[in-house]
Order: C-alpha cells, then structure tokens, then sequence
C-alpha cells in the first residue's frame, strides 16, 4: 500500500467520523428542545363542583397562553379565578387568554353546576415555543 492510498483512506475514516458525530449531536440536540416543553398543566382537584388545575410555566417563558377547559354541554359556570375570558354554556368551553406570562406556577380554579360536571372536564393548553417557535398544544394531565 502506498503513502498516498493511506492517507486517502485516513482522510475519508476521518471525514466519515466526524459526519457521524456532527449528525449525532444534531439529533441530539433536536430531541432534547422538542421534549423539554416550557409549558405544562395538570389538574389538582376534579370533584364537588370545583376545578382547580395549576399551570408550570418553564424559562424562558411563552409570551402567552391559551387555556381551554372542556365541560358537559349546558354546564353551568358559577366562578373563576383568575376571570375567564370567555364562558360558552352551550358547548361546555370555557378560555383564558394570559399574556405577558413569567416563569413559574400558576393556579386556575372554575366553579360548576352540576357538581357531577367537574369530574368529566378535560382542558388543553396552547402557546407558541419562545423565540418565535412553532405553536404547540398540549393536554391539561390528571
């Protein structure tokens, strides 16, 4: 084998070494920011016609966040804290909007009628990945 045939085939190891690591980091790195999600809900209390739900807001936070909460058709909605933007009795939606949001917990609480109601809501939050990201949607968990 010749000088010149080695140093090709080093040269091409090498190349093909560092593709793979570089490709690897990438994904690596890709994976890690799609499941880090700065965004998350979970219900604390479900039951007696109370809702109580608390929202995790990571750093850096979202601009702002969309909250919908799901209830039986003709639900009656007696109370929220903070104030609903907007409460549909007929369709069972009820949404926030919460701009200008910080790091941190924060907690939403609905009353309804019936009470029975409470144990069938479901809730999803959206909220666009800071920096300009794409818009995510995601389920308030249990």
């Amino acid at each position: 084998m010749k000088f010149s045939d080695i140093h090709k085939t080093l040269s091409l190891t090498t190349f093909t070494t560092l593709l793979f690591l570089l490709l690897t980091g990438f994904l690596l790195c890709s994976t890690q920011e799609a499941s880090a999600s700065p965004v998350s809900g979970r219900y604390l209390q479900t039951s007696g016609g109370m809702i109580k739900l608390q929202v995790n807001i990571g750093s850096p936070a979202p601009q702002s966040i969309i909250l919908e909460q799901y209830l039986p058709p003709g639900t009656t909605v007696t109370n929220t804290l903070p104030k609903a933007r907007k409460i549909e009795s007929a369709s069972g939606k009820v949404i926030w909007l919460f701009k200008r949001v910080n790091s941190g917990n924060m907690n939403v609480t609905m009353n309804v009628s019936p009470n029975s109601a409470a144990n069938s809501v479901s809730g999803i939050l959206r909220y666009r990945v800071p920096g300009g990201g794409s818009l995510v949607e995601i389920p308030v968990s249990r």
